[in-house]
C-alpha cells in the first residue's frame, strides 16, 4: 500500500473519481465528498478491506496498458472511452470481480436515502 497513514493514496482516488465519473454516480458536489467518505468506509472495514480497493483500483488503472493494442492508464482516458472499458471490463471474470469491488467502494460513499413516503418505514 502506497501511504499507511491514509487508506486512500492520491492515486487511488483519482482512479476513484474517474471510475465514479464514468459511470455517471458521480456530480462535481459527490466528487468533492467521495474520497473522504470512501476512506472513512475503508478505515472502518480494516485491513482486508482497504487491500481488496487496493487492489481493484490498481487493476483498473493499469489494466488498459495490458490490452492489445496497449493503451493508456484508465485515468488518462476519455469519458467515453472509460465508459468502454467498464463495460469491457464486465464482460469478463477478472475485470467484472475488480468492477465489482469498485461499485462496491462508490456504493459505501453514496449518502443514506431517507425512506420514500410510497415505501419504507411507516412514519412514527
Amino acid at each position: 500500500m502506497e501511504n499507511a497513514s491514509t487508506p486512500l493514496a492520491p492515486a487511488l482516488a483519482r482512479t476513484l473519481y474517474n471510475a465514479a465519473q464514468a459511470e455517471g454516480k458521480a456530480g462535481p458536489e459527490e466528487l468533492q465528498r467521495l474520497g473522504p467518505a470512501v476512506e472513512a468506509a475503508l478505515r472502518h472495514g480494516g485491513v482486508a478491506a482497504a487491500r481488496r480497493a487496493w487492489l481493484a483500483l490498481r487493476f483498473l488503472e493499469w489494466r488498459p496498458l495490458c490490452a492489445w493494442p496497449p493503451g493508456r492508464p484508465f485515468s488518462r482516458l476519455a469519458l467515453e472511452d472509460r465508459r468502454a472499458w467498464l463495460a469491457r471490463l464486465a464482460r469478463g471474470p477478472l475485470g467484472s470481480r475488480a468492477l465489482r469491488n469498485v461499485r462496491h467502494l462508490l456504493a459505501q460513499a453514496a449518502p443514506p436515502t431517507a425512506p420514500s413516503s410510497q415505501g419504507g418505514l411507516p412514519p412514527r
